[in-house]
């Protein structure tokens, strides 16, 4: 699947980063209720989310981007649950 595009014009805006930040982690909370409800979960949009943020981050500043790092450590966060859920969930199948 192809990455998904940030939602606006100029990928390296604070702004439309964290904007996107939000979006990747409403991914990972609707996962979790999915997974939650026994559900299979594709993650493949999430993946697309996080390589394009990745790659917006990549292309700024330490300066410009050093204050989006509490909302992006929030993302790990979320994402370590979810890991941790998908792992527990594995191993309660086998």
């Amino acid at each position: 699947m192809l990455p998904v595009p940030l939602s606006v014009s100029s990928p390296h805006d604070p702004a439309v980063i964290r904007e996107n930040v939000n979006k990747a982690r409403s991914l990972v909370e609707t996962a979790l209720r999915l997974l939650d409800g026994g559900n299979i979960v594709d993650l493949s949009a999430l993946n697309g989310r996080v390589v394009v943020l990745c790659e917006a981050l990549d292309g700024m500043g330490k300066a410009v981007a050093q204050p989006l790092l509490p909302l992006l450590e929030q993302l790990v966060a979320d994402m370590a649950r979810m890991e941790t859920v998908l792992r527990q969930r594995l191993l309660s199948e086998e």
